[in-house]
């Protein structure tokens, strides 16, 4: 999961304060490729038919906007603070869950 380093809601909610409108909060795709390269580069070597990838980045990275991973867009946060889920992209990240889980495979996005 993208980690934003502050908490996405507060940073909307105080600029709305301040009267500043804030459409969306987004992070370049290239910046949280680079933090999770080595993470990525590890868990693909692990091999077992008892493992299934999941990959919940791919909910809000490179899907809404192409080249950025979303937090925030027209109202909806998909965090919580700087790097818990909100309850709808936890929703979409139990429902890659579930659907790994019933076909055995790893799922890359979810639409």
């Amino acid at each position: 999961i993208p980690e934003f380093g502050w908490d996405v809601p507060y940073q909307v909610h105080k600029s709305i304060r301040l009267g500043r409108e804030i459409r969306r909060i987004e992070l370049p795709i290239d910046v949280f490729n680079e933090r999770n390269h080595k993470f990525k580069e590890v868990a693909s070597t692990i091999d077992s038919q008892n493992t299934t990838r999941l990959y919940p980045d791919t909910i809000v990275c490179d899907t809404f906007r192409p080249g950025a991973c979303l937090a925030y867009e027209d109202g909806i946060s998909y965090y919580r603070d700087s790097n818990h889920p909100s309850m709808i992209y936890a929703k979409w990240i139990a429902e890659m869950t579930v659907l790994a889980i019933e076909t055995g495979m790893t799922v890359p996005s979810i639409e």
